[in-house]
Order: C-alpha cells, then structure tokens, then sequence
C-alpha cells in the first residue's frame, strides 16, 4: 500500500491509478479511481478513504464512539432535571415538562410557584365540577386552563382567577355573557360563589407555601414523588353546593 498523498489518502490494492491534478504538495486521484472507491461497501475492511488529517482521523474515530454522550447537560431552573442536548425545546434550563408550564404562567404574568399557590388552594381540582385531570397530567400539553377576568384585560396576574377544566372554562365563558346580557334563565350557585370568591384571590393563594417551591403543580399525578404538607382551609366544594 502506498501512501500519495499527506491526508491519510492511499493506493488501494488491485485499483486503477493515475495521478490527477497537482495541489499543492499532495496529488488528487482520477476519476476512474474515485468512482472505484465509491463502490466500495462503506463497512468493509478497506472502506471508501477521507481525505481528513491524521489528527482529525484520531480525534473522529474517539467520537464516533462517544455520540450518546452528553457532555454539556444543563440542569431545569424549576425541577433541577437535567435537560439534555435533544431536550432543549424550551430553552437550556427548562425541560420539556416545566417548560409549558412556564410558558402558560407568562402568558398571564405569573410564576409557576403563583399558579402553584393557586392550585394548592382548589386542592388540585376544578373548583366547578371537581374534575382533575388524573395521570394524563404529567406529559403532554396542560390540561388545566388559567381563567381570568375578560372584564379587566387580555390577561393580568389581578384578573387571573383560578385554574379550571376545558369544558368549564368554556361554559363559563357563556355563563358570564348571559349574565352581561341579562338572558340567564336560572342562577347556579356553585358558580356564582366561584366568581364571587376566586380561588387566585384567596389570602393563602398570596402567600407561597414550601410546597409550592421547586415543580410544576399542573403535572401533578397521583404518583407524584412529592410529599406535601400543606391542610386547605378553605370550606369544601361539598359545603358549597
């Protein structure tokens, strides 16, 4: 085997070669080689020359071996799970399941420990029909959906109100214009105490409590690995109806 070239290219046994185009110090193979080499299966024992440094060739070889590894992992500002090079969909220091979630706090100018407090304070349940949203809450899209005052802005940390199901965030949508409109035929209770009282403007909503620190509450499953310790003071819905 004969080396022609400064770039780890060689002469393969039985080949056709003529020396090519002169660049620099090295020679180029003919074309007839080239094409010869191409048709080499790529994971055979000779395999198609690259024309790369003997260093590079080195320094590729040790890699190649090493391409599960992560060596720049970055830790969740909210969770302290890593977040891995593929799992930067929401940033560095978010992974993929606090990332939604700090991305719907912003929307309405809060925290993830604010919507935490909030979540604390309605027990993890919708304070309209007692729904939650069950082991679907830890993957995937939010299930809770942030209600909030349309009378006040677009969206404000004073208008939120509280963290309600899809359907019942939609049905009170409707409630509150029939309301405006004076068209409701009958008055429901529950909901009228919802509106009178939010959940979001609860004394203990305002203060963070240690469990409010350091997760998502809206991925909270009934096999979430926290310990909480917090006791609601608030009347039950049961009370309430």
């Amino acid at each position: 085997m004969a080396t022609v070239s400064p770039h780890s290219l060689t002469v393969l046994p039985g080949l056709p070669w003529r020396p090519g185009t002169v660049r620099g110090a090295g020679r180029t193979p003919c074309l007839t080689y080239t094409r010869a080499v191409a048709q080499l299966p790529p994971d055979s024992l000779w395999g198609p020359p690259r024309v790369v440094s003997v260093t590079r060739a080195n320094v590729a070889s040790v890699e190649s071996g090493l391409d599960w590894v992560d060596d720049d992992p970055d830790m969740c500002r909210i969770c302290d799970e890593w977040v891995h090079a593929d799992e930067r969909t929401y940033g560095r220091d978010l992974c993929f399941d606090c990332g939604p979630a700090v991305r719907q706090a912003k929307r309405f100018g809060l925290s993830v420990e604010q919507v935490n407090a909030i979540l604390r304070v309605q027990n993890d349940y919708c304070p309209l029909c007692d729904d939650s949203p069950g082991d679907s809450a830890a993957y995937g899209p939010i299930w809770w959906q942030v209600d909030h005052d349309h009378s006040c802005c677009t969206g404000c940390p004073r208008c939120v109100r509280g963290l309600l199901c899809k359907p019942c965030n939609t049905d009170l949508g409707r409630y509150e214009k029939r309301l405006r409109q004076q068209r409701l035929r009958w008055r429901v209770p529950r909901v009228d105490a919802y509106l009178a009282a939010p959940p979001a403007r609860s004394p203990h909503a305002r203060r963070l409590h240690p469990d409010d620190l350091g997760w998502a509450r809206v991925r909270s499953t009934g096999l979430t690995w926290r310990t909480l310790t917090w006791e609601s003071h608030e009347p039950s819905p049961d009370t309430e109806r």
